[in-house]
């Protein structure tokens, strides 16, 4: 078996790499549709780990 030879420098591959991190968030943070889901599960998952807390502390004895 042969190895294959590299394709590029090392900075390069780097820059591929966050040029390709930085068109995705240009294109996710253009839709609104995609955010609104995620802040609505966030808050649901907060406000049950309030909920959580808040019934916990009404018991004697139990800690979460």
């Amino acid at each position: 078996m042969t190895a294959l030879p590299p394709t590029g420098s090392r900075p390069a591959r780097v820059w591929d790499l966050v040029r390709s991190i930085i068109l995705v968030v240009l294109l996710v943070r253009r839709r609104l549709a995609f955010w609104v889901p995620l802040g609505t599960a966030a808050f649901a998952i907060g406000a049950l780990v309030v909920g959580f807390a808040i019934a916990v502390s009404g018991v004697p004895g139990t800690t979460l």
